[in-house]
């Protein structure tokens, strides 16, 4: 990867996983649970991959300090099968740290 393919690479992958997010957060709002986890699921491996690729870039875009929390309360409300605060977490905070690393990225 170059300076010049990883800006288009990650904001792929950015709008890859808002999609995955934005699918979940429909499932969950309409009681569609099953598919609302697989597709959490599938968002949060996503996310492992751009926290990957964004650590190795020459100028990481993911502040782990921002995500960390939302990460840990994600579990703690899988763990409470907490659907609520699940959704609300997804659609209130980790959806809106992807805009930010968009537009981090839109100025390159």
């Amino acid at each position: 990867m170059t300076d010049r393919t990883e800006p288009v690479l990650l904001k792929t992958e950015i709008k890859h996983l808002q999609a995955l997010l934005r699918a979940a957060v429909s499932h969950f709002q309409t009681g569609e649970d099953a598919a609302g986890i697989k597709n959490l699921s599938s968002a949060m491996e996503e996310l492992e991959r751009l926290v990957e690729i964004s650590q190795n870039s020459w100028q990481p875009q993911i502040d782990l300090n921002l995500l960390l929390p939302s990460v840990r309360r994600l579990y703690f409300y899988m763990k409470n099968q907490d659907i609520t605060g699940i959704t609300d977490l997804l659609n209130d905070t980790v959806y809106p740290l992807t805009e930010k690393w968009i537009k981090g990225r839109d100025d390159t």
